[in-house]
């Protein structure tokens, strides 16, 4: 959770350098298989964002924010099983998020 916490406020940051070293600081503290994995995936959701209109299949990176948010980041789940407004909002910060 404080990761994703952290995550989540670097999207405010405003200047890139500065975004850009937050992330790096953040991935760099975790363990190196799990930087290994985070690379492979977003490196995946970054080919499906860039090849969706050619391919024509719409996988956005907003839209695989949306897709894979619930499963990344916990908070972008709520008590229940239904999207609510505010989870919607969690799923935009996500989409950011996966976008570095």
């Amino acid at each position: 959770p404080a990761n994703e916490a952290a995550l989540f406020n670097m999207i405010n940051i405003e200047d890139p350098q500065e975004q850009l070293k937050s992330v790096n600081r953040l991935m760099t503290s975790l363990p190196v298989y799990s930087q290994h994995l985070l690379v492979l995936l977003f490196g995946t959701f970054r080919v499906i964002a860039t090849n969706s209109v050619v391919n024509e299949t719409n996988m956005t990176a907003q839209a695989l924010g949306v897709s894979v948010a619930p499963s990344f980041f916990h908070t972008c789940v709520s008590a229940g099983k239904t999207a609510r407004m505010e989870d919607v909002e969690r799923f935009k910060h996500a989409t950011k998020a996966t976008s570095y």
